[in-house]
Formats: structure tokens, sequence, C-alpha cells
């Protein structure tokens, strides 16, 4: 099963935060593929910068790519705009709000069940 991770997921694990043990787990899971949205990549690394400095924060994603974590993208200005959109009504819901999103999105894309390769 693929495993997508958010930003808060991500930080728990470099950061020692509660859930950090699971999500390490997780990446370290290299029998199930693992990816992180590019907007979530941007965030990471951002985030990261600003808790714990630039130095620590390329350490973290050279580490992410090391372990062959995937950052996946769905190119267009429309499914951006969306994404913000729905950031801005469903804040604490962004996620899961914006994966639905994406996935009805490549139901239309490909004319059947996108999650099948999930």
């Amino acid at each position: 099963m693929t495993r997508i991770l958010d930003t808060s997921a991500v930080l728990a694990y470099f950061l020692d935060e509660l859930g950090g043990e699971e999500i390490g787990s997780i990446l370290l899971d290299f029998e199930s593929p693992r990816c992180v949205h590019s907007v979530n990549w941007v965030e990471i690394f951002y985030k990261m910068r600003e808790r714990i400095g630039e130095a620590a924060a390329e350490s973290s994603v050279a580490a992410l790519r090391l372990i062959k974590v995937a950052v996946i993208d769905i190119p267009g200005e429309n499914f951006l705009r969306r994404a913000a959109d729905i950031k801005n009504a469903h804040p604490y819901l962004f996620v899961g709000r914006l994966l639905r999103h994406w996935l009805g999105w490549m139901v239309e894309r490909r004319g059947g069940d996108s999650r099948q390769g999930l």
C-alpha cells in the first residue's frame, strides 16, 4: 500500500514529536512506496529550517531522498487554486479533503477508480 505523508507527519518524525515513532516505522518500511506531495515537501523544508536551521533541514530532506520517499505533483493551476480554497475553508481537514479532491481528479482523468493503485 502506498503511504502518502503530510507535513505534520514528517515533522513529527524529524522533531521527535507525538506520533513520530509510528511515522518512522512507515518511513523505514521499504516494502511500501512512500510519497510526499510537492506542496508538503516545500512546507516540510520551510518549517524544518524555521525550527532547527538550514543545515539540519537540508540533512532531513536529504535523508528523505536517500530512503526513496517520492515527491509527487499534480500539475495545473486549477488544482492548486482548488487546494488553496479547500485549505482556507477547512484548515483542519485540509489533507483529507485535498486527497479526496485529488482522487476525484484522477478518476476523471483516467476514467476509472484511481484507488486501485493506492
